[in-house]
C-alpha cells in the first residue's frame, strides 16, 4: 500500500509537505503542490481515513442539516457543502428534518454516534432545545441561512433579511406602489420573522400605512400560498404589489395571477426571495431578493472544519450576516399605472 512516506520520497519533500498538499494547505508553492500531486496520481493514492482517523481522533465527517430538498435553496447550498467539505478531506452525511424537531433530535443523536466531527445546520428554528444542548456540550456547529431569535453567544452565516425585503418595498414604492401586500413564511423560522420586519420598516419609513388585511400567511408552503394570494385578490381593494418570503411562494402567486386573467407588472407586480436558478427563467423572469448561496454554504463549511481542526480561536464567534441584492426582472419593471395607485 503507498503511504505519504512514499510519496514523499519519490517527489523528493518532506512527509508534512505532501501532508499539506492532501490537505489543500495554502502554505505550500505552487510548484511543489504540482510535483506531489503528479506523484499522487502516478501512485493512485488514496489517503486512508480510517487510519488518519485512528491517528488524529476524528473521522473526518460532518453534519449537514437542511430543513428539505424540495426548495431549491437548500438543493444548491447542500451540494456546495458537500463540494466544499470534500476539497477540504471531509465526507458530508445529509440529514433532512422536514421541519421536524423530533426529527431533527433524532438526527443529531444518530450524528453523534456515528462520531462526526462537526455539524452544520440549516434548519433551526427560532428556539431549538435540541441544538442549543449540542451546542452546550461544546461539539463544533455551525448555524446557516436561518438563526435562534436571540443568538449572541452562537455561531451563524446568514443573510440581511430585513434588509432584503426593505429593498424589495423600497422599490415598488419608488415604481409608483402603495398598496403593497406581504404573504409571511412560517412565524418560527428566523427568515420569515425578519423578512416581515424588513416589509414593515419600509412602509414605514416612506409613511404608508401598514394595513393588516395586506399581510397573509403562506408558511413557505405552495397550496398556503395559493390560497393566501386569493385571499389578496378577492379584497374589496386588492393591492397592486405583492411581496413573498420566498421565491417557490412567488410562483404559487404567480399561477394564481395568471389564472385570474391578471397581467403581471401591468395589474400587479410580484416580488419574490432567495433567486432561485429557476427565478431566472425566460419564461419566469421574477424580481427577486438574490442571497449569494454560493458564498454562504462555502464560508460556513469552511468555518466549521476550521473549528473542528482548532485553526479559529474556541473563544472566537463566527457572526457573519451577508448583504443581499435586489435583482430586477420583469414581473414589476415599469413605473405603476396612475389608476392602480389610487
Amino acid at each position: 500500500m503507498t503511504t505519504i512516506k512514499d510519496i514523499a520520497r519519490i517527489a523528493q519533500v518532506s512527509d508534512a509537505t505532501v501532508s499539506r498538499v492532501i490537505n489543500d494547505s495554502p502554505l505550500v508553492k505552487e510548484e511543489t503542490r504540482n510535483k506531489v500531486l503528479e506523484v499522487i496520481e502516478q501512485l493512485n493514492y488514496h489517503p486512508n481515513t480510517l487510519a488518519r482517523g485512528m491517528k488524529t481522533k476524528k473521522t473526518y465527517t460532518i453534519g449537514l442539516l437542511v430543513a428539505t430538498l424540495t426548495n431549491p435553496f437548500y438543493a444548491e447550498t447542500a451540494k456546495i457543502v458537500v463540494d466544499t467539505a470534500n476539497n477540504l478531506g471531509y465526507a458530508t452525511i445529509l440529514c433532512i428534518t422536514d421541519n421536524d424537531r423530533h426529527k431533527q433530535k433524532e438526527y443529531i443523536n444518530i450524528l453523534k454516534q456515528r462520531k462526526v466531527d462537526g455539524f452544520l445546520f440549516a434548519s433551526v428554528l427560532t428556539e431549538d432545545k435540541a441544538v442549543r444542548e449540542l451546542i452546550k456540550s461544546g461539539a463544533p456547529y455551525l448555524l446557516f441561512n436561518r438563526r435562534f431569535s436571540s443568538c449572541q453567544d452562537v455561531n451563524y452565516i446568514v443573510l440581511d433579511n430585513s434588509a432584503g425585503t426593505y429593498m424589495a418595498v423600497e422599490h415598488l414604492i419608488k415604481l409608483g406602489h402603495k398598496k403593497i401586500a406581504f404573504i409571511r413564511g412560517t412565524h418560527n423560522f428566523s427568515t420569515s420573522v425578519e423578512r416581515f420586519s424588513g416589509y414593515k420598516k419600509a412602509l414605514e419609513d416612506y409613511g404608508i400605512p401598514y394595513r393588516e388585511e395586506f399581510v397573509v400567511d403562506g408558511q413557505y408552503d405552495q397550496e398556503k400560498t395559493i390560497h393566501a394570494t386569493k385571499i389578496l385578490l378577492n379584497l374589496p381593494t386588492p393591492p397592486t404589489a405583492i411581496v413573498c418570503c420566498n421565491d417557490l411562494m412567488a410562483l404559487s402567486a404567480m399561477e394564481v395571477i395568471i389564472s385570474a386573467n391578471l397581467k403581471i407588472p401591468e395589474d400587479i407586480a410580484l416580488i419574490g426571495f432567495d433567486n432561485i436558478d429557476i427565478a431566472g427563467h425566460s419564461l419566469v423572469q421574477l424580481t427577486t431578493v438574490a442571497q449569494n448561496k454560493s458564498l454562504m454554504a462555502e464560508i460556513a463549511t469552511q468555518s466549521l472544519i476550521k473549528m473542528i481542526e482548532k485553526t479559529q480561536p474556541p473563544d472566537q464567534l463566527v457572526q457573519l450576516v451577508l448583504k443581499p441584492q435586489l435583482i430586477v426582472r420583469k414581473t414589476c419593471g415599469h413605473k405603476v399605472a396612475e389608476k392602480l395607485q389610487k
